[in-house]
């Protein structure tokens, strides 16, 4: 079920629960926390048992993907294995973590497609509407018998179950909130959406409050006592639902927190996420939170909040916040140019050397894999195909199915396309999605398209993987053919699917082939889907500039495409007219948690020569990054 908060999504849940026989049981995965409850449970569950996963995303967007894609993983196993279930899974999330789970990416930034897979090829899903649906007929007679509906239907006659939720309340009670209060409900929101999980620590809500009030909020509103009385009037009740910050009292038999925890109304943390999407709050606040953070996976989850934003040294101080291996100086992760990240490769490669001569990973089969890789990927950034190819050929012959792919690409290096094809085909066949993808390219080259679009709709089956890119580069390969008309079919395949990017390049088709209406019509469909390239570009070529970040940003916030926001920092970037404004503009993508988009666009400058360019962000980061 998806929807915003308070529409009805756990409810409808409920309710449909109520219908089962008797002998069915629920599970609730909670304790000590969502995905360890999850990873120690799965694999107990018996037929008849309704998993109740409300706020999936707790499950699947954690701190480190790979735990929440084993979760999915897990899930996805025990949904369709013969002998398990019956089994009734009910989940509920809010639009953009939906759209964040099952927005596709190529390869190698896909970061869901085990969530991607489990959410789209695994069940149902239903969007429950902002507003309330019903014909008004009902609404009047369901309001002459309850006195809350009447209300709520004269108050706000769209919005009911939000009304009921008292919602109206909790506004009145944040609009009359003193400075303080303020501060500690808009760092009750940075918390929450910079990755703490629901358990907010009255510690953690005082240090972050305190760094985020100005000096003369401080001094003039914050004496003896502020916090006890903030949270007093903060935590009462608003006509019979949670304050704005509720506390969360301990379950019989649990063990009493150290401290108070406190709850962030669901409404008021979905509200507030959106206003303060491309908001960064300052260095003490990262501080504060990371030395307050409730849990380990907090802590975790904040410091990788911290290094998307640049803030490199700031999540330097957790351990292992971002860099399981430490096979990098975090301190100058965001050093830019090809230079910089020859010596991050010759680094990393040094340090590997260093754990395999203290034997330890010998002892340690995985980690053993993981530096092997990480080994065979500094070769590549070095320059070096023929021991990469070693490396991940080893890594091949040990059954590692994506190893296929590495090794055919360093023979692509070499020259040896025989020999790639074959360590594709392998992959391939092994069901490695980037093998077939590759496997694709070559039979493209050799006007094999028919065996190309096979492959194509396997690596595209959203059932499993779901890599709708694959739809859009075999539409380039038809089209550097010269095949226009096959080139239009897998574009809109791919728009079909969810990329919306594509619709750039049919309207370009379109244009091409003189079909000017056609091409008209699907311009203004692409807006309507959210891909504002078209119009963005137009009003920067017209010097609305602010009208162009807007667009950029609107597609990005709403889940459904980076690729504006990318082509408008390259285009002002590149310019030395626009470099202003193309820096400014980085810097609110950087602190609305993209800076590693930002440097693949220095990475893309770095290669092109634009040197000044690659500067100027180095600049940026290091500002961004500065502690003191």
């Amino acid at each position: 079920m998806i929807g915003g908060s308070s529409t009805g999504k756990t409810r409808a849940c409920w309710e449909a629960v109520q219908l089962l026989p008797g002998d069915w049981q629920l599970w609730h995965p909670l304790e000590p926390n969502h995905t360890d409850a999850a990873l120690a449970g799965l694999s107990e569950v018996g037929p008849r048992t309704v998993l109740w996963l409300n706020e999936i995303h707790h499950y699947l967007l954690t701190s480190d993907p790979a735990v929440g894609e084993r979760v999915a993983a897990l899930l996805r196993e025990l949904l369709r294995t013969p002998g398990r279930g019956p089994i009734l899974a009910f989940a509920t999330t809010h639009p953009d973590e939906w759209a964040r789970l099952t927005a596709a990416s190529g390869p190698p930034h896909d970061t869901y497609p085990q969530a991607r897979a489990l959410l789209t090829g695994a069940g149902v899903s239903a969007r429950i509407p902002d507003q309330f649906v019903c014909e008004p007929a009902a609404v009047a007679q369901a309001a002459q018998a309850d006195p809350r509906i009447a209300e709520a239907s004269v108050a706000d006659g769209r919005q009911l179950t939000q009304y009921l939720a008292g919602v109206p309340a909790l506004l009145e009670r944040v609009e009359r909130a003193s400075p303080m209060a303020l501060c500690l409900i808009t760092a009750a929101v940075h918390l929450r959406r910079l990755g703490h999980g629901l358990a907010l620590p009255a510690g953690a809500l005082e240090a972050t409050a305190a760094s985020l009030a100005p000096d003369h909020t401080w001094n003039e509103h914050a004496p003896p006592g502020w916090l006890e009385n903030a949270l007093e009037y903060l935590s009462a009740p608003c006509r019979g639902v949670p304050g704005p910050l509720s506390l969360i009292r301990p379950r019989p038999g649990t063990p009493p927190p150290d401290q108070p925890l406190y709850r962030l109304s669901d409404y008021l943390f979905e509200l507030g996420r959106y206003e303060l999407r491309h908001d960064c709050p300052p260095t003490p606040f990262w501080k504060a939170a990371l030395r307050h953070a409730y849990t380990d996976e907090d802590l975790r989850a904040l410091a990788r909040s911290a290094y998307e934003r640049g803030r490199v040294r700031v999540s330097a101080s957790v351990p292992d916040g971002t860099d399981l291996l430490g096979l990098y100086d975090r301190a100058s992760a965001y050093v830019l140019g090809q230079e910089a990240d020859r010596a991050r490769s010759e680094n990393a490669l040094a340090k590997i050397g260093e754990e395999r001569a203290s034997g330890e990973l010998q002892r340690n089969a995985f980690m053993r894999y993981v530096y092997r890789r990480k080994a065979a990927h500094c070769l590549e950034r070095l320059g070096e195909p023929e021991r990469a190819a070693a490396v991940w050929g080893e890594l091949a012959d040990q059954g590692n199915a994506d190893a296929f792919v590495r090794v055919g690409r360093q023979c692509l290096a070499m020259g040896q396309r025989t020999e790639a094809e074959r360590w594709f085909r392998q992959g391939a066949e092994a069901g490695e999605d980037d093998a077939m993808q590759a496997l694709v390219f070559l039979l493209a080259e050799d006007g094999l398209f028919d065996e190309a679009a096979k492959w194509t709709e396997r690596i595209a089956r959203p059932a499993e993987s779901g890599d709708i890119y694959a739809y859009s580069r075999l539409g380039y390969r038809f089209e550097r053919a010269g095949n226009l008309s096959q080139a239009k079919i897998y574009f809109r395949k791919a728009i079909d699917a969810g990329l919306v990017d594509c619709y750039q390049d049919l309207v370009r088709l379109h244009y091409e082939e003189g079909d000017i209406e056609g091409a008209r019509r699907l311009y203004a469909e692409a807006i309507k889907a959210g891909e504002t390239t078209g119009p963005m570009m137009r009003a920067e070529k017209h010097g609305e500039h602010a009208e162009a970040d807007d667009l950029a940003f609107t597609a990005r916030d709403h889940g459904r495409t980076m690729q504006p926001l990318r082509l408008l920092l390259l285009h002002r970037l590149r310019q030395p007219n626009t470099l202003a404004l193309g820096k400014a503009l980085a810097r609110q993508t950087i602190d609305a948690g993209e800076a590693f988009m930002v440097k693949g666009v220095a990475d893309e400058l770095s290669k092109a020569g634009h040197h000044r360019a690659v500067e100027a962000l180095q600049r940026i980061f290091d500002e961004v990054d500065d502690c003191d």
